[in-house]
């Protein structure tokens, strides 16, 4: 055995684990962002009734930052799964412990309670 090709193959294995552990970091993380619903234009139509102005875009961030800062903690659960009123009780807490800024958490609260399980026939 050539010296420095033992160190040589440990070098190589931990290049390798890392890049499997980040795989399988990458497919949980997308494999959850692919099962919370994409807002829809009669989405944003719902959420101008409630918060005039609203962007499908603005629906769209909501989504990102749910996924991007809850999934740390969690696993994500679709806005459907709740109701407005589950929502309302559930998200102070989430929004404290997610640390989002207050704009931040506007877009997901908007988010979250346009596509919550009884949204489709929410009043104003």
């Amino acid at each position: 055995m050539k010296p420095g090709f033992f160190s040589h193959f440990i070098y190589k294995n931990k290049i390798l684990l890392a890049m499997i552990v980040a795989g399988i970091i990458s497919s949980i993380f997308f494999s959850c962002a692919g099962t919370i619903p994409s807002p829809t234009e009669i989405d944003v139509q719902r959420a101008k009734l409630r918060w005039p102005g609203t962007r499908i875009q603005d629906l769209n961030d909501g989504r990102t930052f749910y996924i991007n800062r809850c999934s740390g903690c969690h696993s994500l659960h679709s806005p459907k799964r709740f109701t407005e009123q589950q929502w309302k009780k559930i998200f102070p807490e989430m929004k404290t412990r997610a640390h989002l800024k207050e704009d931040d958490s506007k877009l997901v609260y908007r988010y979250l309670l346009t596509l919550a399980k009884d949204s489709s026939n929410t009043k104003q």
